[in-house]
């Protein structure tokens, strides 16, 4: 059976890596690629960062393997979800819960600054 390749990371790849000091998969950026299978990375939930290995870098939540599931960042495991519903408060109207997860987010319509009611 033959094993897909891993996608390429290179600098400025969006990522979700294993921060080695707690073992916890968190939001990241590549920042430098070594020449010895590392990669320098930045926790950007956080700003820390950290040298990692390739096996320890994936591109999408679904790729960090099950057994390590528990050790997810909350902010990793959050998916897009957008509902709509009628709100109590006539000055609201229509409330829209959106949470959004960056690594798995190609575009947004959200720009900066528009205003939304999160919960």
């Amino acid at each position: 059976e033959v094993t897909p390749a891993a996608p390429v990371l290179s600098v400025g790849s969006e990522c979700i890596a294993c921060w080695s000091e707690d073992s916890v998969w968190y939001n990241a950026r590549v920042d430098c690629v070594g020449e010895g299978g590392e990669y320098q990375v930045t926790f950007t939930d956080y700003g820390n960062t950290a040298l990692v290995t390739r096996e320890r870098i994936v591109t999408n939540a679904e790729d960090i393997p099950a057994e390590q599931a528990e050790m997810i960042d909350e902010c990793v495991k959050m998916t897009t979800v957008v509902t709509e519903s009628p709100s109590p408060n006539p000055v609201l109207g229509n409330e829209v819960q959106v949470t959004a997860n960056p690594a798995t987010i190609k575009s947004s319509p959200w720009s900066a600054g528009d205003i939304c009611v999160a919960c």
